[in-house]
């Protein structure tokens, strides 16, 4: 059994410092299923990477327990193409209608933890939906990311984070 990404974005959260926040993240990434979480941190900080996903689409959250799902963040990631802007693999048939589809697909199939950490990637609000995960944590946890964080953010980025007692809704 391996932790999910909510999971692992919950231990971020209480974790006290970014040097604590940057190991939990590198030890998931090094872990079963965690060797996506640099692609997913690319997709939601990378500002190159665009989304057409402007709404999200009405999708039915996935009753089943925890560690049931009928799929996985970790897998569903490498479909993240499809909602590219130029991305070369993706189709060029593909309607927004057909798109929206697959899309509420996805999410139902998903974990509701796993789901809203995709929703944020795609509205680029990982942020918002993790407190404390911000580009430049990504940066440092992963110096091989393909962006650039200036200086200034990167400072503001490293300041202890005041609200790492506030729940988001990723938190377990």
């Amino acid at each position: 059994m391996y932790l999910m990404f909510h999971e692992v974005f919950h231990q971020f959260q209480t974790a006290k410092t970014p040097e604590d926040r940057i190991r939990v993240l590198r030890s998931f990434a090094q872990s079963r299923g965690g060797s996506r979480l640099p692609e997913l941190l690319n997709a939601a900080f990378n500002p190159t990477i665009v989304f057409d996903q402007t709404a999200i689409p009405t999708y039915k959250r996935s009753p089943l327990p925890e560690g049931l799902n009928d799929s996985y963040l970790h897998q569903e990631l490498a479909k993240l193409y499809l909602f590219t802007q130029g991305h070369p693999r993706r189709a060029a048939k593909l309607t927004p209608r057909k798109e929206q589809m697959i899309l509420a697909q996805i999410l139902s199939y998903l974990h509701p933890g796993e789901a809203e950490i995709l929703v944020a990637v795609l509205t680029k609000s990982l942020t918002q939906c993790v407190p404390g995960l911000t580009a430049g944590i990504a940066k440092d946890a992963f110096p091989n990311l393909p962006y650039e964080v200036s200086p200034s953010k990167a400072k503001k980025d490293k300041a202890p984070h005041a609200s790492s007692k506030k729940h988001s809704a990723v938190a377990g």
